[in-house]
């Protein structure tokens, strides 16, 4: 299963091979055909949020938007249960300070996910979104699912089952 970031998700919508790269295009297509992609319900949540405080826009409407983009992404929504939220919660703002995040965090540790990998850009205006990635754990790594070694990317990656380890 792969859960999706609410950011990812809108670009890979878009279709923004610049912000999200041509490799984790074919990979997210590759993964909608297998049904294995998947948002949290709050991804809907932050989505609704930004269109709603005019930071992205949407259209022809959002509940247009939201249910095209649902259909032809071939995303599904995950369960998010109690014991996320619990989870979430515990996961605690100094590790981690986004509360949409520490539920992505806990919907993957729920749904079993042994880590969480991603991709970002390798350029200096990307440095911000590297460090924060490191300030919650998150470690470099081999590319994975298909991509290939690129100068404009770096691969990382979240052990969660090192993490679960700590957070009971």
């Amino acid at each position: 299963m792969i859960l999706l970031d609410t950011h990812v998700w809108i670009w890979h919508v878009a279709g923004d091979v610049r912000r999200v790269g041509r490799s984790t295009i074919r990979l997210l297509k590759r993964s909608a055909d297998l049904d294995v992609l998947r948002l949290s319900p709050l991804t809907i949540f932050e989505v609704s949020s930004l269109h709603a405080a005019g930071r992205i826009e949407l259209s022809p409407t959002l509940d247009r938007w939201i249910a095209a983009a649902m259909q032809d992404g071939g995303v599904r929504l995950a369960p998010l249960t109690m014991e996320m939220a619990r989870q979430a919660g515990a996961i605690g703002a100094m590790s981690v300070r986004d509360p949409l995040d520490r539920l992505l965090i806990a919907t993957a540790r729920e749904r079993g996910y042994r880590r969480l990998s991603l991709e970002t850009g390798s350029m200096d205006y990307f440095a911000p979104a590297r460090a924060l990635y490191a300030r919650h754990g998150f470690v470099v790594c081999e590319p994975f699912e298909g991509y290939k070694a690129d100068p404009n990317s770096v691969f990382l990656t979240l052990d969660l089952a090192a993490d679960r380890a700590g957070s009971t």
